[in-house]
């Protein structure tokens, strides 16, 4: 299926969103006036929309495809699709290119804005005033480095997820080669399983708390384990509450034993500005923080 996505977005917009469980929420419309729950999830790729709703819509529809999330294989037959149009507020979304997927996680969704949306958009995230504004690529303008600011180079090397490339310290002297930065994920972090066993993460007791997550993909089994020092850029946290998966789909970009996922757990304490088309990313502390 051609890719024939079009954002109408002639001038910098500004939405509000609902903050749910962690995950960045709007209230979408169709022309037709069909109410869809859409959630902003950065590490989504292309985008994605919920099989069922897909079919029932009877939205054009091309190609078999794998859908498969960063923690697991969707399990279901999958294929392209094309929702014709809709809006969240006065954003115009025309012909958005989705693959379908019975998106289980822990909120109802219908619509999942991934990485082939932020190919043609800046996004910025005020977690802190629960607001999302979008501005044309060049019209963003990144803010002054200061204690509380920094400007981050933004990397595409996971195939076209937004990551950071060796910014990422955990216990001052394990380096993530790429981190992604994840709004689709409500914990602070997520590492492989042998990330954590190289770091010495792995907690020594095989009762260890463990969690059953879900989203794009389908679901998972988390173990938790504690990150007793992370840095990110210049901002430094400690005793932070991460997850290892137990198992990961092979397509997943955590499969590669090196790489890291960041989650609204912790980007949830900046305004951050996702700049895909000028591999730019901002990290603006809150004011509350």
């Amino acid at each position: 299926m051609l890719d024939r996505t079009t954002i109408h977005l002639d001038s910098p917009l500004s939405i509000p969103f609902r903050n749910e469980r962690g995950l960045i929420l709007f209230d979408g419309l169709t022309p037709d006036g069909k109410k869809l729950n859409v959630e902003l999830d950065t590490c989504t790729s292309p985008n994605a929309v919920r099989t069922g709703l897909a079919l029932d819509c009877g939205w054009p529809k091309g190609n078999s495809v794998k859908s498969s999330g960063l923690l697991s294989e969707c399990s279901e037959p999958a294929f392209e699709v094309e929702i014709p149009e809709f809006n969240i507020g006065d954003l115009v979304i025309n012909n958005l290119f989705c693959q379908t997927d019975p998106l289980d996680g822990p909120v109802n969704v219908d619509v999942m804005l991934g990485e082939r949306f932020l190919r043609d958009v800046v996004v910025q995230v005020s977690f802190a005033e629960n607001r999302v504004a979008f501005y044309r690529p060049g019209d963003w303008r990144p803010p002054r480095e200061t204690p509380g600011n920094t400007l981050l180079n933004l990397s595409l090397e996971v195939g076209v997820l937004p990551s950071l490339s060796e910014l990422v310290l955990i216990d001052r002297k394990f380096a993530a080669p790429l981190a992604l930065l994840d709004t689709g994920f409500n914990g602070s972090m997520l590492l492989s399983y042998a990330f954590a066993e190289f770091a010495g993460l792995l907690p020594d007791s095989e009762d260890a708390e463990s969690l059953e997550a879900g989203g794009y993909g389908g679901p998972a089994t988390l173990q938790q384990i504690t990150v007793e020092h992370l840095a990110i850029g210049k901002f430094e946290f400690n005793h932070v509450t991460a997850y290892c998966p137990s198992a990961l789909s092979s397509e997943s970009p955590l499969s590669n034993p090196m790489w890291i996922n960041i989650g609204t757990g912790l980007l949830s304490k900046f305004k951050v500005t996702w700049d895909i088309p000028g591999h730019r990313f901002a990290l603006e502390k809150s004011g509350s923080d």
